[in-house]
């Protein structure tokens, strides 16, 4: 807890996930934004890719107003979208091998009361953002996600039977050394 600027206090919270310890793709070196005229070194991060496919996962799996905000909003220019969307899928395993979670509807069914309480009040005045074209932009995404094909199907129904393969999922694109040890994905498999 700290005392803000207006004199009240407010929490800062930071979030530690042991599962997801280990990211699907290589981190990559990002210098931070110049705060404050201090310039720090490069720091590790999640690559946007992964960042990409973590978020279409979340969108797919809860479907909040939020979810389909960053997918409608995050630059997939600077994205390669075919590995997000393997990104996605892996996320999407470790929720359920049969991604029998994965619901384009609830995004479809997002309303404008789940809009205005959820996202459009925290936006900054002046950056109004409609909730039609959001959704549809967020649904142009989440449409490329499925069906699977015949390598990724392999990839599930050997998770399905308690087995884990990377390369059925990914194929030979660059991802973590340690991926086939994921934790959270043998954790997954441990406990169906």
């Amino acid at each position: 807890t700290y005392n803000t600027v207006n004199g009240g206090s407010d929490t800062l919270k930071l979030d530690i996930n042991f599962l997801e310890r280990v990211t699907v793709l290589p981190p990559t070196k990002v210098k931070p934004p110049h705060l404050f005229d201090i310039q720090g070194p490069p720091v590790l991060c999640m690559s946007l890719t992964e960042l990409a496919g973590s978020k279409l996962a979340t969108m797919l799996l809860r479907g909040a107003a939020r979810d389909v905000f960053d997918v409608a909003t995050l630059d997939w220019t600077r994205v390669d979208e075919r590995l997000a969307r393997k990104v996605a899928l892996f996320h999407g395993f470790l929720d359920n091998a049969k991604l029998s979670n994965f619901n384009i509807k609830r995004i479809k069914d997002l309303s404008e009361k789940d809009w205005n309480r959820d996202v459009r009040n925290l936006l900054r005045k002046g950056n109004a953002h409609e909730l039609a074209p959001i959704k549809s932009k967020a649904l142009e995404h989440a449409n490329k996600v499925l069906p699977l094909d015949s390598s990724e199907k392999e990839c599930q129904k050997a998770l399905v039977g308690g087995e884990w393969k990377p390369t059925l999922l990914f194929g030979d694109a660059k991802v973590n050394k340690d991926l086939d040890r994921h934790p959270a994905m043998r954790w997954r498999l441990q406990n169906p």
